[in-house]
């Protein structure tokens, strides 16, 4: 008897290390890399339909979600847009959507930059969605800005134009007392 129950015990063991392989920390099934975009507030039980159903994690999504409720993390999934390596297993996906870095789109507005040009760099951006109207001459920071794929081109230049209004808030009051701008305005339009 005690050795049908060790018998019992070893194959339970080696069935559940088997499970555990084959639908956790193995190789996952997606042959090339892959983008994945997490919208904003998606729930990681909802995320994981998606998951099986872009061919990224092997088995099926109530399998995954046990598999990940036992040895996975407890962290929330992050919104955004992530890069998943071929042969990502489950465990791997899991660590990326909850720890890894997003995906950073980028557009430089350079130092002289018209306004009209900005306008068209934010139309041109093939991530971002909605409208934009042309900003004020002078209104946006000269910079490097990151935006996510799906963030609104109203959003990105209000950023823009905040990190302006950030900058001259900061510099207004260091200026001299020779100096012959009367406002922030008359700053712009001379540093413009």
């Amino acid at each position: 008897m005690k050795r049908f129950l060790a018998a019992g015990a070893v194959l339970a063991l080696l069935a559940f290390a088997l499970v555990y392989w084959l639908l956790w920390a193995s190789p996952g099934p997606a042959q090339g890399p892959h983008r994945l975009v997490v919208p904003a507030g998606t729930s990681f039980y909802r995320m994981s339909d998606e998951l099986v159903k872009q061919g990224l994690v092997p088995g099926n999504a109530r399998t995954y979600r046990i598999m990940a409720r036992i040895f996975g993390s407890s962290d929330p999934i992050q919104a955004g847009e992530f890069a998943i390596p071929a042969r990502s297993g489950g465990a791997r996906v899991l660590d990326i959507l909850q720890h890894g870095r997003p995906i950073q789109h980028l557009i430089t507005i350079p130092e002289g930059t018209p306004s009209i040009l900005v306008h068209e760099k934010l139309i041109a951006a093939p991530d971002l969605t909605g409208p934009v109207p042309v900003p004020a001459e002078g209104s946006v920071l000269p910079d490097t800005y990151s935006y996510q794929r799906g963030e609104s081109r109203a959003a990105v230049l209000k950023r823009m134009q905040r990190a302006m209004d950030v900058t001259l808030d900061r510099l207004w009051p260091k200026r001299t007392a020779q100096s012959f701008v009367r406002d922030r305005r008359e700053a712009l339009i001379l540093a413009s």
